[in-house]
């Protein structure tokens, strides 16, 4: 399907293949002190100690988890509430089988076994037109050094306050710095760059969106920013471009989901 955001999924492929299942799993409604207020984040990351795997999260969060999705690719599904009416989370603590840590694919994979086993999760594909942001060259050609092959990507904060960042990127393609900034813009961000080399460079940037508004936790109370917000600060340092468009992306669809048992 063309415009698809292929990066940005596990191939949705594997929503049709037989999946890995958990050799134990826990999945129990998070416990929040009564009064307490709480703001459930939708897209929280797995974390995998070993072959130990955990997570919170809504029935929409664990979705997105499973498959590797943003929010805007996920839609449908049932508003469920705790017992004092606040949007219900689940912990979900789980072991994969062996002594062998798996990749986080296998583990996307079991979560997606443990959604259809536990919460009879059915769900189907669709596709919708998103606003994005195309990344390309800007007319002056790219403002970055080619880097010595052979060493992984790796980012290196040099500087993190409310008002200003300044990140280092030793050999780092394209698709890798995007997803480390995909956090900094309000919509998703496509490669249209067509650079294949990896690069070294740094950029310097305020942490707020495009729109002038604060990044959830990187407000600042700094009266002057020094640095550009991120898409000036992308063609003025690196020599690349946001063009604003629209694109067709993969989305899944929730038909139906049943609360899990407690366990």
């Amino acid at each position: 399907m063309k415009g698809i955001l292929a990066a940005l999924l596990l191939p949705l492929a594997a929503l049709a293949q037989p999946a890995p299942k958990f050799e134990v799993a826990s999945v129990k409604l998070h416990e929040v002190s009564p009064g307490l207020f709480y703001a459930p984040r939708a897209g929280a990351g797995i974390s995998l100690s070993g072959n130990r795997v955990t997570f919170t999260g809504t029935l929409t969060g664990i979705v997105m988890a499973a498959y590797n999705l943003k929010d805007f690719q996920v839609s449908g599904g049932p508003d469920w509430t705790d017992q004092a009416g606040r949007t219900a989370i689940y912990d979900i603590v789980a072991k994969t089988e062996g002594d062998t840590p798996p990749s986080m694919d296998q583990v996307r994979l079991a979560m997606q076994a443990l959604l259809a086993d536990r919460f009879h999760l059915k769900l189907h594909h669709d596709s919708k037109e998103v606003a994005v942001y195309n990344l390309v060259v800007d007319k002056n050609g790219p403002k970055m050094k080619e880097s010595s092959p052979g060493t992984e990507c790796k980012p290196e904060m040099l500087e993190a306050s409310g008002a200003l960042f300044r990140v280092k990127f030793s050999n780092c393609a394209v698709p890798d710095f995007l997803k480390l900034i995909a956090s900094t813009v309000d919509r998703p961000l496509i490669d249209r760059t067509g650079l294949k080399p990896a690069y070294d460079f740094t950029l310097e940037f305020t942490p707020r969106r495009p729109d002038g508004s604060p990044i959830p936790g990187q407000e600042s109370s700094d009266a002057v920013e020094t640095a550009p917000t991120i898409i000036p600060a992308l063609q003025q340092e690196l020599g690349l471009k946001l063009v604003p468009a629209k694109e067709s992306v993969d989305v899944v669809v929730i038909d139906h989901a049943d609360r899990p048992a407690a366990n």
